[in-house]
């Protein structure tokens, strides 16, 4: 007589595998990716508008490519860079008064506010956001310093 015990193992680890695959695909949720993401909307949130600001930016960075935010003119004076960003890595941050480079900062792309307080001459301002951590999101915002 053949016994029934490996035939009914064979069909409860079977199914017991089909549940617990089950259960991880259904368990399974997408963020949506970087790109996908909603400057404007994540913007409201992670870094809302600070009254005072001289200027602020924000956008995607998909590839290594830098992006410029520029503000006619800046008073010379202390200020304050906020900066955020989401990804995997940083968003390097570098400020150029009248065609040189007058101050950079570094933001962890972990959702948190970095700030630096920072002296700027007067001049033309501009900002650059970069990476190598591409793809990243990312805010800021330039603030007198009070």
């Amino acid at each position: 007589m053949t016994s029934r015990m490996p035939v009914l193992t064979r069909a409860l680890t079977a199914g017991a595998l089909g549940a617990l695959l089950l259960g991880t695909v259904s368990g399974c949720v997408q963020r949506p990716g970087i790109e996908q993401v909603d400057i404007p909307s994540w913007q409201a949130t992670a870094l809302p508008s600070a009254a005072g600001a001289v200027l602020s930016g924000s956008g995607k960075l998909l590839d290594r490519q830098a992006a410029d935010t520029s503000l006619a003119h800046l008073e010379a004076g202390n200020y304050t860079l906020t900066m955020t960003c989401e990804g995997n890595g940083k968003t390097y941050f570098t400020l150029t008064v009248g065609g040189k480079e007058a101050a950079d900062a570094t933001s962890a792309c972990n959702g948190n506010k970095d700030v630096v307080t920072m002296s700027l001459p007067a001049g033309d301002l501009s900002v650059k956001a970069s990476t190598v951590d591409a793809p990243i999101i990312y805010a800021f915002q330039l603030t007198p310093k009070r």
